[in-house]
């Protein structure tokens, strides 16, 4: 049975958030003083933890500073009627949660929910590269383990990590570095961290970029499987195009007229269709799903520069992934074969990684890339939109822009799901390079995570934090 100690000098509100936790099975501690609570804090910390930002002997915010060191893994809500901005950012980016006594109705559904995630913040993601996955787990700095297995071989793999560097690496027969070389060469499958394992001995001392430049040498010389492409065109430009893009890599491209498509398709099935529009007869938007109904990987469609303007209506349709004006956005062709073809694509999740760190990785796709959040404790929910090394979008509840993103680094129980999209927003409220970004949130939050000397709430009273406070009156007590 989980516990809990509710600690308000207020009668009303103790009893209130009492009825509230014993339905929901909690063992309940009720106390009016930090002194009638010694027992239960310095014992057994509580699995929740629900105190008054102003007590007789000292403050709410000592005994969550003095909770983060002693107990971090208790949950902690502050209640304070009148906060403000400093209050909220500094509880928030230290770990803690708070709430209004108005806002008590809310306790049932607010612990429900954080309960259901086991106070993680899980990011679930589509379409990420091992290197991603291996620099998002450098960057946490955790002891974790990552588990791959790769969908071709049906084989499984494991790197472990201990506080940021790579110590340890099985796959297939494979041990230490040759298993993690081996690992990084997978080209679709499935990830997902267990945080607890811990294997018996180390067999990999070097250093992780090391490792990784190494893993990366690797993947250039490996020859991928043969990708196939089928062109439907009047001329050759564009199987011409591609061949000449991708004349190092196994890529099979054939070109044929409207007419044979259909035969063509029934025939064989390839990792990707090209079509070029001019070649499509009356309703193309029929002939289009027509087309795809025959379950190509990838269905794209290119103009020539006279039709760019049917873009947007014809992206709307849904019936293709992707379309380019060609030969004017013949690159941008190249990196959408690339990328849908050749590149790694791992689906997975992992858990309780900073935001700020993740978007360091993640931002640094040149694909359109979509991510969208839910804020268990609040119940709110976000959006951010990253391409091209720029951070296009953020909306975090009503929050916009810059203060969206500030909500976004809050985050610490809830999820984080990253998934491609071949559409972002048309109206873009920060549209800025994702290292200037990174640069204004640092400052924030290193302003933030500051604990300042004085505290003063909405309705004027002030606080200067000190957790030695909770110490000596406890030991005083006892």
């Amino acid at each position: 049975m989980l516990s809990a100690l509710i600690l308000d000098p207020q009668e009303t509100s103790r009893q209130t958030i009492h009825r509230y936790l014993e339905k929901l099975n909690f063992e309940v501690h009720l106390a009016e003083r930090l002194v009638f609570a010694r027992d239960t804090l310095q014992h057994r910390p509580p699995d929740l933890i629900i105190a008054d930002i102003l007590l007789a002997e000292s403050s709410g915010f000592d005994l969550f500073l003095w909770l983060k060191e002693k107990a971090p893994q208790s949950v902690f809500i502050l209640l304070c009627d009148h906060p403000t901005d400093t209050i909220e950012a500094t509880l928030q980016w230290n770990g803690g949660f708070y709430l209004s006594r108005q806002q008590l109705k809310n306790l049932p559904t607010l612990l429900t929910r954080v309960r259901s995630y086991n106070r993680e913040l899980r990011y679930q993601f589509e379409s990420l590269t091992l290197f991603d996955v291996t620099q998002l787990l450098t960057m946490s700095r955790q002891q974790s383990h990552l588990y791959v297995t790769d969908y071709a071989s049906g084989n499984e793999g494991l790197i472990c990590f201990e506080s940021g560097r790579i110590q340890h690496a099985v796959y297939d027969h494979f041990s230490g570095e040759e298993a993690f070389f081996e690992i990084m060469q997978l080209q679709n499958g499935a990830f997902c961290t267990a945080p607890d394992a811990r294997p018996e001995h180390y067999t990999i001392d070097a250093e992780t970029n090391f490792l990784m430049a190494r893993s990366a040498l690797r993947q250039d010389q490996n020859i991928t499987s043969l990708k196939s492409v089928l062109c439907i065109s009047e001329d050759t430009a564009l199987e011409q195009h591609l061949l000449n893009s991708f004349s190092d890599q196994r890529l099979e491209v054939l070109s044929i007229p409207f007419a044979h498509a259909e035969s063509c398709l029934a025939m064989q099935s390839y990792d990707l269709l090209i079509i070029e529009h001019s070649c499509l007869p009356g309703n193309s938007t029929e002939i289009l799903q027509q087309l795809r109904a025959y379950n190509p990987g990838h269905l794209v469609l290119t103009l020539p520069a006279a039709d760019e303007n049917q873009l947007p209506e014809l992206l709307s349709q849904h019936v293709m992934a992707s379309a380019f004006v060609f030969p004017e956005q013949a690159p941008a062709l190249s990196a959408y074969v690339q990328h849908h073809l050749f590149d790694q694509r791992f689906a997975g999740e992992l858990l309780n990684l900073q935001f700020f760190d993740a978007l360091q990785v993640l931002g640094m796709s040149s694909w359109p890339r979509k991510l969208e959040c839910f804020d268990a404790f609040s119940g709110t929910t976000g959006e951010l939109w990253l391409a091209n090394g720029l951070i296009l979008s953020a909306r975090f509840g009503e929050a916009q822009g810059m203060d969206a993103l500030k909500y976004w680094v809050r985050l610490k129980v809830g999820h984080v799901i990253l998934s491609e999209s071949e559409n972002p927003p048309q109206t873009q409220n920060v549209n800025a390079p994702l290292s200037r970004v990174l640069i204004q949130l640092a400052a924030h939050y290193d302003h933030a995570s500051i604990i300042p000397d004085t505290l003063t709430t909405a309705d004027g009273h002030t606080i200067q934090p000190n957790p030695a406070r909770i110490a000596q009156l406890l030991q005083r007590s006892a």
